[in-house]
């Protein structure tokens, strides 16, 4: 899912979430424990 699909929805009146990596921005899933592209655990979401 892309950011734009995410923000879209936020208009529409629904909730989503967003999962990104702290360290190198990486869109994430829900259940990552780590980013798979720098390994870092630090994992920010962003309700919109």
């Amino acid at each position: 899912m892309g950011l734009l699909s995410t923000l879209r929805r936020g208009v529409d009146g629904e909730t989503s979430t967003l999962w990104e990596c702290r360290n190198c921005g990486q869109t994430l899933s829900e259940d990552a424990d780590e980013c798979p592209t720098c390994g870092a655990e630090s994992i920010a979401s962003y309700e919109f």
